[in-house]
């Protein structure tokens, strides 16, 4: 986990948006951002073979589901100021999702819950 901060800090040096190939654990889920006081977008790709996910967490405690994405599908999405973005793997595989998030998703948080934590960050 510490390599991939130290990953996407330096890339942060050289591009205005960040990538990532995220691989989510059986019955877990990969959260972006939280508290933060600006908006943000991202583009996400199924490149695993069983479906994600993928919701906000909204500084309301209000929970809305985005999309689910099959293999193969790609959907873009923006979270408002403060919202977490999450990517949720409900399957007995591991998932595959590559992430394109634009420059400010650098300041965000980023990790990882089991199932029993589903709940808010």
């Amino acid at each position: 986990m510490i390599a991939f901060h130290i990953l996407v800090l330096w890339l942060s040096m050289f591009n205005a948006s960040f990538t990532s190939s995220l691989e989510i654990p059986a019955h877990q889920q990969f959260y972006l951002g939280g508290g933060h006081t600006f908006s943000f977008k991202a583009t996400a790709k199924n490149t695993g073979s069983v479906p994600v996910t993928i919701l906000l967490y909204l500084p309301n405690n209000a929970e809305k589901e985005l999309t689910i994405l099959e293999p193969g599908q790609e959907a873009k999405a923006e979270a408002p100021d403060g919202a977490t973005m999450v990517f949720r793997n409900t399957t007995e595989k591991n998932a595959r999702v590559k992430v394109k998030a634009d420059e400010r998703a650098f300041s965000l948080p980023m990790y990882y819950k089991t199932e029993a934590e589903y709940r808010k960050p």
